[in-house]
């Protein structure tokens, strides 16, 4: 029986009313919420999204309903209408996908599992390769050339290589499947907020590298008269050096006797267990870190701007950020914050009683904030409070990551031995800087 959600979008217009209601009554009377209306806020907040969801769900599964009746159509259909109706679908989505397909259809999945919208050209290969992108597992056929997708998808993704080599897994590392890197490449994207907006490129070895930069931003071109000689103008040249600093997953020791016997793919996990240490330790590094033997985080790299208050956050703080970033950089601007401040954020609103949050109440439609998405990076400040830097705005994509070589895995089996043991450990070199010549492409909010 199909699920009706009529009931369900009712029930997000009521809630969507009664928040609204209650923002707009505390905001006339220029105060903060009560412990009863806080209370009654978070409650119907919960409530919103748990219904969002559900309908998100419900549309979801009703289209899944709708294909799978179509296919069953198909498969009542004698031979000869089959190839009839296939021919005369020639040039739609039963083609077969190509490489760039795939490798965009693995972008549409990273895309869905991080809350971003689709592209058109996401939706497309997404119908060619018949993936399902909400799916929490992401299954690849196994046909797929794993190296083929991977090198078209850092096409796609715009990550520029310089003499890209093939995973290395040394010292027994053959051993393990290609599935452990796959896994371990996704994990590394999910626990890094900072992997999904910088700009990131892959070297051969890891020498030091110079980035230019340059700021013409004070020059301007001339206007000549008749006959008049042109003047000259120099470009000032500056660099920032990225170098290669080693992060490691710490060894993960395993029973000799699990790896024999276990009854699910425990490799695979080994390499999401690795991916997510080595995740977390980058995302803190390219967000706080200080530059001093390791990265430098986008945070300490951001030009700063006060906000109004030490331990309290208002729209004005939010407007004026927003403002504080040259246009030339809001067109592709970011909010980037720990999520314990999205419920501060959702509570904002100008003197009109306008809401700095917009969510779309069908839930079609991701949130923005004065137009713009955000991204949530839980190694960020969560508090207000005196030094505290809580949000940040940008062209985030301005922070560039530098990873060097291949991904090396080590398997220790001699070392644990004694024991009837094998270690797994993973390390990658890798480092982070801000690219800001002078026009401070970024901006973080101080307390």
């Amino acid at each position: 029986m199909p699920v009706n959600t009529k009931a369900s979008r009712e029930k997000l217009g009521s809630l969507h009313n009664k928040m609204e209601a209650l923002l707009e009554r505390v905001g006339k009377e220029g105060r903060k919420f009560n412990a009863e209306e806080q209370t009654e806020w978070e409650r119907m907040n919960t409530e919103f999204d748990e219904t969002r969801e559900f309908v998100v769900n419900a549309e979801k599964l009703e289209q899944r309903g709708k294909d799978l009746r179509k296919t069953s159509d198909d498969d009542d259909l004698n031979p000869q209408d089959r190839d009839r109706k296939k021919r005369s679908c020639k040039g739609n989505h039963r083609e077969a996908p190509t490489a760039e397909h795939r490798a965009l259809a693995l972008q549409a999945w990273c895309r869905v599992q991080m809350g971003f919208p689709l592209k058109r050209e996401h939706k497309e290969a997404v119908l060619r390769c018949r993936m399902q992108p909400e799916r929490r597992r992401l299954d690849l056929p196994v046909s797929t050339n794993i190296a083929q997708v991977r090198a078209e998808y850092e096409r796609q993704t715009k990550v520029e290589k310089r003499a890209m080599s093939s995973v290395n897994l040394a010292a027994g590392g053959a051993l393990v499947p290609e599935g452990f890197m796959n896994n371990l490449e996704v994990a590394k994207l999910y626990y890094g907020a900072m992997l999904q907006v910088a700009d990131i490129w892959r070297t051969e070895s890891g020498n030091p590298i110079p980035h230019p930069t340059s700021n013409d931003t004070s020059n301007e071109g001339e206007i000549l008269g008749e006959n008049k000689e042109v003047s000259a103008q120099d470009l000032t040249f500056g660099a920032i050096t990225f170098g290669a600093h080693k992060f490691s997953s710490k060894i993960i020791i395993v029973p000799v006797e699990l790896l024999e016997d276990s009854a699910f793919n425990l490799v695979s996990y080994l390499g999401t267990v690795a991916g997510e240490r080595i995740g977390r330790r980058k995302n803190r590094a390219f967000t706080l870190g200080t530059g001093n033997s390791g990265p430098r985080g986008i945070v300490p790299a951001a030009t700063t701007f006060d906000a109004a208050a030490n331990n309290a956050l208002a729209f004005d703080d939010i407007n004026k950020l927003f403002h504080a970033v040259d246009p030339s950089y809001r067109g592709n601007g970011t909010f980037m914050f720990h999520d314990q401040i999205v419920l501060t954020l959702r509570t904002l609103k100008d003197s009109q009683n306008r809401p700095l949050w917009i969510v779309d109440p069908l839930g079609t439609q991701p949130d923005t904030i004065l137009g713009r998405p955000y991204v949530i990076n839980q190694h960020m400040d969560s508090t207000f409070a005196s030094g505290k830097k809580t949000v940040l705005f940008g062209d985030l994509s301005k922070y560039k990551v530098r990873e060097v070589a291949s991904v090396r895995m080590r398997r220790l089996v001699e070392r644990y031995a004694e024991k009837d043991q094998e270690g797994f450990v993973v390390f990658e070199r890798a480092d982070g800087n801000l690219l800001d010549a002078g026009s401070h492409p970024v901006k973080v909010l101080k307390h």
